[in-house]
Parts: structure tokens; sequence; C-alpha cells
């Protein structure tokens, strides 16, 4: 029993999550005893292959304007919504980079999958 509890206790401090990267769930959420999985985006890829995101960029539409705003707000509801579709088969959705030390699935090719 002591050493299910030191093996435990010693996967969870070698477990590094940078939460300023989290784009889903809740760190505190997480438990690496119990094998919670992780999935890792890359949201840069993401929102390139979004059709608003790719009108901003084509027209080089300002940060300042009100249709930067607007395209934006749609290209952002696109992405929660597609990176919120895998909230029951991962318990956080990391930028890729933002977990080191534990297993994850690079779920970016089915998130754009997903907003096509």
């Amino acid at each position: 029993m002591f050493i299910k509890f030191f093996l435990a206790c010693a996967l969870l401090l070698s477990v590094s999550i940078d939460i300023s990267l989290i784009r889903y769930g809740e760190y505190k959420d997480f438990d690496a005893s119990k094998k919670d999985k992780i999935a890792v985006v890359n949201s840069k890829k993401i929102y390139m292959t979004i059709p608003e995101y790719k009108i901003i960029k084509k027209e080089k539409i300002g940060k300042e304007t009100a249709r930067y705003f607007a395209l934006m707000k749609v290209c952002t509801t696109k992405y929660r919504t597609a990176i919120k579709s895998f909230a029951r088969d991962y318990v956080l959705v990391v930028e890729v980079g933002g977990v080191q030390d534990y297993p994850t699935t690079d779920i970016t090719s089915s998130v754009i999958e997903r907003i096509k």
C-alpha cells in the first residue's frame, strides 16, 4: 500500500503543466494518479484554418477595428466549441509545449476537422 502511495506522489511531483497554456479545463480537476488524459493543441495552426481568421489576414484588418473584433469573436467561438467537444475524453487541453513529463495526445488535426 505504501509503495502505491509513494508512486502516486512521485508521479504528481514529476508532472509539469504551465497553467497559462491551459486552453480547456481546470488544473484543479487534473489528477495524475488517476491517469487523467491531457490533450495538446497548436492554437496558431487551428486559427489559421478558420475562414474568418483567413479574412482578417488576407484583408490585413487592424486589431483596433470593430470588424476585427467581430471576426475574432466568431473565430474564438468556433475554436472553443471545437475544443470543448473533446471535453469528455480529456481533463485538460493545453497548448503544445505546456506539459512536461506526462503523456499527451495532440488533437490539433481533430480540432481542425471539427471546425470545417
